[in-house]
């Protein structure tokens, strides 16, 4: 992400992705947004994200997702209600629509959701928008553990992103905090989706 742009909702923005190829069955890719003339003395195109893309002969983990021994691990248990009236107290607001997380249990260096997504609802993506910012939001809950001094962490990117099947609800996600040589107020995390049956 180079540069985060604060959408404002009754606007209408001009975006642009650019897609190029890179090395065999690999390409980079820009997305861009014309900026308007108040903002920058005259139109022009700001960069907001880069990254890779590229085809994988992915297929899905042999090991099965057990919630209970997860949660028999994550002792603290936290309302959705609670959750995001924590968030919102650190500043942070989250319309209903990106409220996903239904319960929360939440252990040392680890955090595990129910999203209750309907199986029933009409995708257009693989991974539907709400669905990946419920996963920033349960991978920053891992990380605020400390509740005498209460932190709000926001993403700042992906490294890696598998997909092995199109996301349908409801779910399973499962966040764990990884060793890092960020700098000290950086943190670095996995993220798992499962459903109900465990893959």
């Amino acid at each position: 992400l180079a540069d985060v742009y604060e959408r404002v909702y009754d606007e209408t923005q001009t975006l642009q992705l650019i897609v190029e190829p890179a090395h065999a069955g690999e390409a980079r890719f820009q997305i861009l947004r014309l900026a308007r003339a108040e903002e920058e003395g005259a139109e022009a195109w700001t960069m907001h994200a880069t990254g890779k893309i590229g085809a994988a002969q992915a297929s899905l983990p042999a090991t099965s997702f057990n919630p209970q021994a997860v949660q028999a691990r994550c002792g603290e248990e936290i309302s959705a209600a609670d959750f995001y009236q924590a968030r919102g107290a650190l500043g942070e607001a989250v319309g209903p629509q990106w409220r996903a997380l239904d319960k929360i249990w939440r252990g040392a260096n680890e955090a595990l959701a129910h999203v209750p997504w309907p199986e029933q609802e009409t995708y257009t993506f693989v991974a539907p928008p709400a669905l990946l910012e419920a996963s920033m939001q349960l991978l920053s809950a891992s990380c605020a553990s400390n509740k005498s001094a209460p932190a709000l962490f926001l993403p700042s990117g992906f490294e890696t992103l598998e997909i092995f099947q199109p996301v349908r609800g409801p779910l399973w996600c499962h966040a764990e905090l990884r060793p890092t040589q960020l700098e000290p107020a950086a943190r670095l995390g996995e993220l798992h989706w499962y459903d109900d049956g465990g893959a």
